[in-house]
C-alpha cells in the first residue's frame, strides 16, 4: 500500500505523530535521528499494526529525505552535516524494514492481502459514492451496492 495510512488506524497515526515530536526535540538538542524505536513501541506487539506502521514510517522517511534534499541541499556536493542527516534517516528506514524481514512470510502475505482488500473496498465505496453524487446511480442503487459489499465482507466494511 506504499505506506498510505488508514486514518482508522489511530494507533499508527498517534505513534508517528509522537515519534516526530520526540525526534524534533532530540535533533534540536544535538542527538541523532532515532525515531523508529519510539514509533515501534507505540503499537506494542500487534504485528498487523507494526507492519502498517513500518510501511508508513518508511514512506515518510523517504519523502522527508526528498524534501530535505530539495529544501536544504543547494549544491551538488552535500556537506558533512547533510550527509549525516541522510545516513541517520536511512538507518531508521533499515530498522523499520527489519519488521518485514523478520515476519513469517505467511503472516506477511495474510496481512498484506487484508490491507489490499481494505484499500480496494474503500476505493469501491468512493466510486459508488461518486456515481450517486454525479447521478450515474440512484441513491437506492448505491445503497444496494453498499449493502452487497457489507454482506460480502461479513459486515467488515
Amino acid at each position: 500500500n506504499e505506506g498510505i495510512i488508514d486514518v482508522r488506524e489511530v494507533t499508527v497515526v498517534f505513534s508517528l505523530n509522537r515519534s516526530v515530536a520526540i525526534a524534533e526535540d532530540e535533533v534540536s538538542n544535538g542527538y541523532p535521528i532515532d525515531d523508529w524505536k519510539t514509533c515501534a513501541n507505540g503499537v506494542g506487539k500487534n504485528i498487523l499494526l507494526k507492519l502498517n506502521l513500518a510501511a508508513a514510517f518508511i514512506r515518510i522517511h523517504e519523502e522527508a529525505q526528498q524534501y530535505f534534499k530539495f529544501k536544504f541541499c543547494q549544491s551538488s556536493t552535500l556537506s558533512q552535516a547533510e550527509i549525516q542527516v541522510l545516513e541517520e534517516s536511512n538507518q531508521q528506514i533499515s530498522y523499520a524494514s527489519e519488521v518485514f524481514d523478520t515476519t513469517d512470510p505467511s503472516i506477511l502475505k495474510r496481512a498484506m492481502s487484508f490491507k489490499l482488500s481494505t484499500v480496494l473496498l474503500a476505493e469501491a465505496g468512493i466510486f459508488i459514492h461518486n456515481y450517486v453524487k454525479r447521478g450515474l446511480l440512484k441513491a437506492e442503487e448505491g445503497e444496494h451496492y453498499f449493502e452487497e459489499l457489507d454482506h460480502a465482507t461479513g459486515g467488515n466494511v
